[in-house]
C-alpha cells in the first residue's frame, strides 16, 4: 500500500501487530485491489470538506476533513505560519455494499503529513495507562522500509467496546522524527480532532 503526495512516494507498513491487535496500514494512495483512493477533496465550494457522495465512507471522510481543518494543525505542530493542505482520502471497503472498514484522511502541514484513520471494529489492547480525552489509548512503535512509525491508537469510547482511531504524524520526505516528539504531536492532534467526530462517544 502506498501513499503518494507532491511527487513523494512513501511505502508504509501493511500492518503492525502489537498486543494481539492489528493496527492497519499507516496510509495508502494507490489503486491496490480493495482500496478506494480519492486524490481530490470532497466537493469544492464554500465548504471544501463537503462529501463527494452521501455514502458512509464519503460522509465520514468529510467529517474527518472538517475536524482536521478546524483543529489548528499548524499550531499543534509548532509551525504556526505553515499552510495546511488537504491531501485526500482512502477507504478500505467492507463486504456490505456502501459500507467500509477503514477511512483515512490526510493533511500536509509544512514538512509533516498528518493521517487520521477511522476503524469501525477492533479494540485497543495495551498494558499502558495512557488515555486521550478519557479514552483508552496505545502507542504502536515499528519500522517499515527503514521508516520509523510511531502510531497513536485511541478507542472510540471510554469502555473500549469496539472501534478506534489511529493518528499518524510523519515526515513527507521519509526522514525520522524523534519518538517522543511524534507521540506528543499525535496526542495533541487526537485530543483536538477526535472528540469532534460523530463516532466518538464521550463519557463511560
Amino acid at each position: 500500500m502506498k501513499f503518494s503526495h507532491r511527487g513523494t512516494l512513501i511505502q508504509a507498513a501493511a500492518a503492525l501487530v502489537v498486543g494481539g491487535i492489528v493496527v492497519g496500514a499507516v496510509a495508502y494512495w494507490s489503486s491496490d485491489k480493495g482500496v478506494h483512493a480519492s486524490k481530490s477533496a470532497p466537493k469544492s465550494g464554500s465548504d471544501g470538506c463537503q462529501p463527494a457522495s452521501q455514502g458512509a465512507a464519503d460522509t465520514t471522510a468529510a467529517q474527518m476533513c472538517v475536524a482536521l481543518r478546524n483543529a489548528g494543525l499548524p499550531e499543534l505542530l509548532a509551525l504556526p505560519t505553515a499552510p495546511a493542505f488537504y491531501g485526500g482520502q482512502a477507504t478500505v471497503p467492507d463486504s456490505a455494499p456502501g459500507s467500509y472498514r477503514e477511512v483515512k484522511v490526510m493533511y500536509s502541514v509544512g514538512p509533516y503529513m498528518v493521517i487520521v484513520t477511522t476503524i469501525k471494529s477492533g479494540q485497543i489492547k495495551t498494558q499502558e495507562q495512557r488515555q486521550v480525552a478519557g479514552h483508552p489509548a496505545a502507542v504502536v512503535f515499528g519500522t517499515s522500509n527503514g521508516q520509523k512509525l510511531n502510531r497513536l491508537g485511541v478507542s472510540m469510547d471510554a469502555a473500549n467496546t469496539g472501534g478506534y482511531y489511529v493518528v499518524d504524524v510523519m515526515k513527507g520526505d521519509g526522514s525520522a522524527i524523534p519518538q517522543d516528539a511524534t507521540v506528543t504531536m499525535e496526542s495533541a492532534i487526537a485530543t483536538k480532532v477526535l472528540p469532534a467526530l460523530s463516532g466518538w462517544h464521550a463519557g463511560s
